[in-house]
């Protein structure tokens, strides 16, 4: 019990004494933080059928999607974020090249940012990987900043109901930031 007991003053003792005399928190101003998050953007599966309607028996050329940028949307987040690299992975296993574009829109749906891609041919055999990457910074990111929504158009330039495969598309963007 004497032990603890001596333990417990010396303790005590010691935090009396601690090392804060020559700390200078003027400096706490000058601490950056810059943390790297890494989020999943897009991720799609387009069969060949997609681009052909059957009912009418005609092809449908281009085919969107529209994916929410909720990450953008925080108060926290708008000018802090010093550079984002996108990376869009494409697995084509259909015999037709396909141009792929993303729209950045505000919620009024007027564009902030356009870029785009070609996406090489495949077959179900052998299906074609095309890696994409779209490094944004500067006056394009208070571009992107400004989005609320992305929008993917993929469009093929000829279908019929005989076309078969599929078109996949896993994307991720990293977001650098600096607190």
């Amino acid at each position: 019990m004497k032990f603890f007991i001596c333990l417990f003053l010396y303790a005590i003792t010691m935090s009396f004494f601690g090392c804060v005399k020559d700390t200078d928190f003027d400096q706490l101003d000058a601490v950056v933080f810059t943390p790297e998050i890494e989020l999943d953007l897009i991720y799609f599966d387009l069969d060949a059928g997609e681009f052909f309607d059957e009912i009418t028996n005609t092809a449908r050329f281009t085919v969107r999607d529209t994916t929410a940028l909720e990450f953008l949307d925080s108060n926290e987040i708008t000018g802090s974020i010093q550079k984002i690299d996108f990376l869009f992975d494409f697995n084509n296993a259909i015999p037709r090249t396909f141009e792929v574009d993303f729209e950045f829109l505000r919620m009024d749906n007027s564009a902030t940012y356009t870029t785009g891609t070609v996406v090489q041919p495949g077959t179900t055999d052998s299906p074609t990987n095309t890696l994409f990457t779209k490094v944004v910074e500067g006056e394009d990111l208070n571009s992107i900043e400004r989005a609320s929504k992305v929008v993917v158009s993929v469009t093929i330039p000829a279908a019929d109901a005989a076309l078969n495969g599929n078109l996949t598309l896993q994307s991720k963007a990293t977001y650098f930031i600096e607190y």
